[in-house]
């Protein structure tokens, strides 16, 4: 998935999902893996920011936890839903 940002957008998005522990992501620079707690697991992304475009691939999820359900998910962590 491809998402378009700013350096100001991502910034601020990297900050407040690195505030919220709760799930357990930290975004620790432009390119790395972030995993994220759900109900059903684990889920682990790859990311790449490259301005303007943050690009994420799912590397690992629970076998029942649908891809558009990861997708979805992250369109609210990046405040585009």
């Amino acid at each position: 998935m491809t998402i378009p940002l700013t350096q100001q957008q991502f910034d601020t998005c990297a900050a407040k999902l690195n505030a919220a522990t709760v799930q357990g992501i930290q975004i620790t620079g432009p390119a790395g893996v972030l995993k994220a707690h759900t109900p059903m697991g684990w889920v682990t992304l790859q990311y790449s920011y490259v301005e303007p475009n943050l690009q994420l691939d799912i590397i690992d999820k629970p076998f029942l936890l649908p891809a558009s359900t990861v997708w979805e998910k992250v369109k609210e962590w990046f405040s585009l839903v």
